[in-house]
């Protein structure tokens, strides 16, 4: 019989600098090694606030399924067709296979949770949008 894979709250030191973002720090809930990779979730926050022209410029990500959600503070991005969007606690973002963005501003105390399909995927560089698909 199947048994539920529960992650607690993670303590301060669960959070790594190791990641794609230098201005984030990541917890891994154990989802990956529980799914054997189909599925992660990450936990994710700021170590350092991040000011307009500091972002990470424009990108995509190849996840099949990739889901944010805004636990505390607030990010600015820049979502092709849909523009500038301000992200904060409480709201919820998917982000299809391949969409453009890019994350302008995060406020210092920032945290969300990732669900992603499969739990690693590539981040592609990419350039802007045409000025009237953002």
């Amino acid at each position: 019989m199947p048994v539920p894979y529960i992650s607690r709250a993670p303590k301060p030191e669960a959070f790594k600098s190791e990641g794609p973002r230098a201005f984030f720090a990541y917890s891994d809930t154990g989802l990956s090694e529980n799914t054997g990779g189909r599925f992660g979730a990450t936990l994710v926050r700021t170590v350092q606030a991040v000011k307009p022209g500091d972002g990470t410029g424009w990108h995509y990500h190849e996840a099949e399924f990739q889901l944010i959600y805004i636990t505390r503070g607030y990010a600015v991005l820049n979502y092709e067709g849909a523009g500038r969007q301000t992200l904060k606690a409480g709201d919820m973002v998917y982000q299809p296979k391949g969409v453009r963005h890019d994350v302008v501003e995060v406020s210092a105390d920032y945290e969300h949770l990732e669900i992603d399909m499969p739990a690693q995927f590539p981040t592609v560089p990419s350039s802007a949008p045409e000025s009237g698909q953002v």
